[in-house]
């Protein structure tokens, strides 16, 4: 695994590329430190990372989409599975060193904070530094969250530019679950009545929807459909018993799982200063999830060779 973390990095910074990527993203770190936190004589950063987070979604996919698709275009790939290594050492090498290059700028940052709160005179500072600690680490796991996501588009594709727009459209999807949770709310404030009905057919088609795209990874559109239909068909039998006796049970029910899945949820929510166990074990597990999708991509790639 060591070969192919020194490997990937040599790569990034055996070229512009990598340098190129630090330097925007210390150029736009520091308009942000410079707008929200020495124009407006603060040490908090809280804001500074908020929309480092956005910002991060046009950043990663293209530090992510040479991973593995550039690897699959040269056929360099067929070269790193003839190698005495295992698919999970390449994936976390690869991974590794994405995650060592994205953590360069936010480190500037927390330097940033440093400073700032040396020539801080609030009586707060420390509890600034201590909230500004607590930033950092939750956007280095928003960041690791979206580096795996995007690692695993690459490895679908030979395309770097389909790597790219499909690491983006995850991460806009991803982070436009906080949206879709505000207008399913909204929905339901309107039509009181069909509360229920409108949670139970968002939670039909997001499932359906996970069914197909299961079925689309696997290569195999039959079993993405029974996938859809085998969760469709008892969860629409258990809306029709709970609708008589229970009419209440669905109300509201798919803005919670929305909200308590939204990975900008917790990031928001950590990133005020309430830094959470449940949130660790979100990201966690979702890194998780991304990086063993990656491996069996890498896995597939290795048996058709």
């Amino acid at each position: 695994m060591s070969a192919i973390y020194k490997r990937e990095l040599r790569s990034y910074f055996g070229s512009m590329y990598g340098y190129i990527y630090l330097a925007f993203s210390l150029c736009v770190i520091g308009v942000y430190v410079t707008l929200y936190n020495v124009f407006m004589f603060t040490s908090e950063m809280s804001y500074t990372f908020s929309d480092m987070a956005f910002l991060s979604i046009f950043l990663v996919p293209v530090l992510t989409m040479r991973s593995f698709a550039e690897e699959r275009r040269n056929k360099t790939d067929l070269f790193l599975l003839s190698l005495p290594l295992s698919s999970v050492s390449i994936v976390l090498g690869k991974y590794l060193a994405m995650l060592t290059v994205f953590a360069i700028p936010v480190a500037a940052t927390g330097i940033y904070a440093l400073v700032l709160n040396c020539f801080s005179t609030s009586a707060s500072a420390a509890g600034a530094l201590a909230s500004t600690l607590v930033s950092v680490l939750s956007y280095l796991l928003l960041g690791a969250l979206m580096i795996a996501v995007c690692m695993f588009i690459s490895s679908l594709t030979d395309s770097v530019v389909l790597a790219a727009v499909g690491g983006f459209a995850a991460l806009l999807v991803i982070s436009g679950i906080d949206y879709a949770s505000s207008l399913i709310e909204y929905l339901e404030y309107l039509f009181p009545e069909q509360a229920g009905m409108i949670s139970f057919i968002g939670i039909a088609v997001l499932l359906a929807l996970i069914g197909l795209i299961a079925g689309l990874l696997s290569r195999n559109l039959t079993v993405g459909m029974v996938s859809a239909a085998a969760t469709i068909v008892p969860l629409s039998v258990v809306y029709v018993i709970c609708s008589h006796k229970f009419p209440t049970v669905f109300v509201g029910l798919l803005p919670s799982a929305l909200s308590r899945l939204s990975a900008f949820t917790i990031f928001s929510s950590m990133t005020l200063g309430t830094f959470s166990l449940s949130g660790l074990v979100f990201f966690a597990s979702a890194i998780f999830l991304c990086v063993y999708l990656t491996v069996r991509s890498l896995e597939r790639r290795r048996h058709v060779s």
